[in-house]
């Protein structure tokens, strides 16, 4: 879960590790919040960031207790029932007035604590693996065993998080416009569910520690590059990084940029060559610059290629394969960011050939964009399925049934401010299934899913009363609409 949380400034957790803490540690801790408040509520800033525990504490740490004290019953994505663990409800409220501690008087608890929640509810958000059990607390052998072979929606193949930088410049207007242009059209072409697009300034360029947070690097600027900023970009190259230079004035060792003034801001015919070697012709607006390669040198370049048809053959789109770790640099000088209505666009003839070709450019940013390794298909939004009445003990079935004949109306239907659920012995396809009106099949017998082994659920179900009813469904919008307050749940003491 570690490279899920969203944290501030792009850090990433390196381990997160459960604590155990028996009735003795937690009463010494609210033994403490009480008796001396001024040690244990104002931390300092370094404290309160690295967390390091008490050791007279933390000698008490796991071993007599095995379990943890206070933990609460939690809803994951697409799931009706909840766990309990057998005679936790007999507790009283004692051990719930322990879990307090002096979060809730502590400013700078309550600022991590809710920051710590944000970071839940963004990593909740995706369909995050069962990590496997590891008693000797080996992290390495845990992210092993899931690595590799998961296909989270916010991770790429690297276990990067996933972040498309985009640097447009020096803090102006200028360069502001510009960034919402080149966000505007990466994000028709990427998958949506897949990266986030955030502003790298130069300042953070220099500052912070995003160069392991980004799957792309986008410069977008002509401006000339600092040389810290330079070396810095170079940095991320060398590490395995990509990087999509879009008329600007980055460029890599054993190339040079070079003006041609007769090109700048003219529609000129490209030819495009992709990494099928299939070619792709279209106009586009030249940002008047060309790459061209320094004498002597011998580059081993990518397949992506794009030159001007003319007799010179101007280079404008060169693929750059960089350093021993897989880093690689698609540069253009074509504005494959602007569309037919830019402003840069100078006459209506420009614009008609620009409209003609505007399919194709996006062809050619997405050929690139996936060249760099990132997912320009969109997923296709699964169909909505109907809900399954399943049952923890098969006793209950008669019992719920004739609770259910009382609350359904005259076809068979519970209304809610937001819900419709029809309850149906079997589902067919002619009924419709949409976000406010669901089907609910109760024969249980029938029901079979690749995602849900009820025999096992029941198998390792230890609760008294949560858990005993479960609406289960393959795909749903949410679960959120259930929960408001229109459906009155019965009490299974009574069945």
């Amino acid at each position: 879960m570690e490279d899920r949380l969203q944290m501030a400034n792009g850090l990433i957790p390196q381990k997160i590790v459960s604590v155990h803490l028996q009735d003795s540690a937690l009463k010494e801790l609210k033994d403490q919040a009480t008796n001396k408040p001024a040690h244990i509520l104002q931390p300092s800033p370094r404290s309160a960031m690295e967390g390091e525990p008490d050791t007279g504490i933390m000698e008490h740490v796991g071993k007599d207790d095995p379990k943890v004290l206070g933990s609460e019953p939690t809803q994951g994505q697409g799931g009706a029932s909840g766990s309990e663990p057998a005679g936790e409800s007999d507790r009283g409220e004692g051990s719930a007035d322990l879990c307090h501690l002096h979060l809730s008087s502590c400013h700078e608890c309550l600022e991590l604590e809710n920051s710590t929640i944000e970071s839940i509810r963004f990593a909740s958000a995706e369909d995050i693996p069962d990590l496997p059990y590891d008693p000797s607390g080996n992290v390495e052998g845990v992210a092993d065993a899931v690595g590799p072979e998961r296909e989270g929606r916010r991770t790429n193949v690297t276990g990067k998080a996933p972040n498309i930088l985009l640097y447009v410049g020096s803090d102006s207007q200028e360069a502001l416009d510009r960034f919402q242009q080149v966000r505007s059209v990466l994000a028709d072409c990427v998958d949506p569910d897949s990266y986030t697009l955030y502003h790298l300034s130069g300042e953070s360029a220099l500052r912070d520690p995003w160069s392991d947070n980004c799957v792309l690097l986008v410069i977008a600027t002509s401006e000339s590059l600092s040389k810290d900023l330079y070396q810095k970009f170079m940095a991320y190259l060398s590490q395995g990084g990509k990087v999509l230079g879009l008329s600007s004035s980055f460029t890599v060792a054993g190339f040079q940029v070079t003006s041609k003034g007769a090109l700048q801001e003219t529609v000129q015919n490209l030819v495009f060559s992709k990494a099928d070697q299939s070619q792709v012709k279209l106009s586009v607006l030249s940002s008047g610059c060309i790459y061209e390669e320094d004498p002597g040198e011998q580059l081993s370049l990518g397949k992506l290629q794009g030159h001007l048809e003319n007799e010179d053959k101007d280079r404008l789109i060169v693929q750059v394969p960089f350093g021993a770790h897989g880093g690689e640099a698609v540069l253009c000088q074509v504005h494959l960011e602007l569309p037919p209505s830019s402003s840069a666009v100078q006459t209506e003839e420009d614009f008609n050939l620009l409209k003609c070709s505007n399919i194709r450019r996006y062809e050619v940013l997405k050929e690139i964009l996936t060249t760099l390794g990132l997912s320009c298909g969109m997923n296709q939004v699964p169909a909505l399925t109907p809900l399954h009445l399943l049952l923890a003990a098969e006793e209950m079935q008669d019992p719920l049934m004739q609770w259910l004949e009382k609350c359904v109306d005259a076809g068979g239907v519970i209304t809610s401010s937001k819900l419709s659920l029809k309850f149906v012995p079997s589902y067919t396809s002619e009924i419709e299934v949409t976000p406010t009106s669901l089907p609910v099949v109760t024969d249980t017998m029938a029901f079979s899913s690749e995602h849900f082994n009820l025999e096992i659920y029941r198998e390792n179900l230890q609760t008294k009363q949560l858990g005993k009813v479960i609406l289960f469904a393959e795909v749903t919008s949410t679960t959120m609409n259930l929960l408001d307050g229109g459906v009155r749940i019965p009490d299974l003491n009574d069945m």
